[in-house]
């Protein structure tokens, strides 16, 4: 066999291996060393023991311990202003913009049992909290993204109620209206009726009243005359 034939089919090596084991979305076959396998595990556990990535895992486990509901977006292209002017709109309804590795994301959902979001975890990714309204931090983003020349950020995705969902979730949930405006338009539709009654009601006393007047001005005038 040709030297290019066995260089081609020759078994990969470790460092190959582990380059691959990186970007793999799926279960590596039987070429994947135990050896390799506990490298990569080992140098995991070393990044996650660095006092920064351990103070990072600890803030994103109180963070996501309990949510179930949570958002994903690409800012790349945003400047550091522009970082800061998004944090603040999403920050002005309720939610909360965090920037953390990939990896450190990962490592705590997983803990978590959330499986279905290392493919979305490529690339520069910030993680988007929300509170009692999920719909107000994405209109927010979407609305930033709309006054912006690249339209920045993008959805990649997410958790909602507890189910993974993909960006074109996203897109359709920023168009829902926002538990705000559900309230406002549910107080206006339960006034409604109330200020019809009100204004039934107020009518047979009114003219009660002006009936009550002009008895007494009657009254008044035959004791005078």
């Amino acid at each position: 066999m040709p030297s290019e034939e066995r260089a081609l089919f020759a078994p990969p090596s470790d460092a190959t291996r582990l380059r691959f084991a990186a970007r793999a979305p799926f279960p590596l076959g039987p070429w994947w060393s135990a050896g390799a396998r506990a490298h990569v595990l080992a140098r995991e556990r070393v990044n996650v023991a660095n006092p920064r990535n351990e103070a990072s895992v600890r803030e994103l486990h109180a963070l996501l311990d309990d949510a179930t509901t949570f958002f994903l977006v690409d800012y790349q292209g945003l400047s550091a202003g522009e970082l800061g002017r998004l944090r603040a709109a999403v920050k002005n309804v309720g939610g909360r913009i965090l920037v953390a590795k990939n990896t450190l994301i990962d490592v705590v959902l997983k803990e978590q049992g959330v499986e279905g979001l290392s493919g979305t975890l490529a690339g520069p990714t910030a993680l988007v909290l929300v509170g009692e309204d999920p719909v107000a931090p994405l209109k927010a983003i979407a609305d930033f993204a709309k006054e912006h020349p690249k339209d920045l950020p993008v959805g990649k995705g997410g958790l909602l109620q507890g189910g993974v969902v993909g960006a074109e979730a996203l897109a359709r949930i920023a168009t829902l209206p926002s538990r705000q405006q559900l309230q406002s338009e549910l107080l206006g539709t339960l006034l409604a009726p109330l200020r019809q009654l009100v204004g039934v009601l107020e009518g047979p006393q009114r003219n009660l009243v002006g009936v009550i007047q002009n008895y007494s001005e009657e009254k008044k005038k035959e004791q005078e005359a």
